[in-house]
């Protein structure tokens, strides 16, 4: 799991992911946005390719079959957003 920030987004989604994806034993890869209810998602595939998804919305869960976990989005970012947040219309 990454936290996406402005300094370190562009290492996260490069570097970092170039070394993550190599690790036989990662399933999954998540990046969190810091400032808005989204959680982008790598998820290993056979033959070793990845499939993206993205998670939006402070009423939505990511299912994470891996390791057996949901993630409510707003418990995620309960103490995350610090001002109120309303989702765009």
């Amino acid at each position: 799991v990454e936290v996406l920030s402005p300094s370190t987004e562009g290492d996260d989604r490069g570097r970092k992911w170039e070394q993550y994806r190599r690790l036989a034993s990662l399933r999954d890869y998540l990046l969190v946005a810091q400032d808005e209810p989204r959680i982008e998602r790598y998820t290993r595939q056979a033959e070793g390719l990845w499939l993206f998804s993205e998670t939006s919305g402070l009423d939505e869960e990511l299912r994470l079959e891996s390791i057996g976990c949901t993630l409510a989005l707003r418990d995620v970012y309960e103490r995350v957003l610090q001002a109120p947040f309303h989702e765009p219309r």
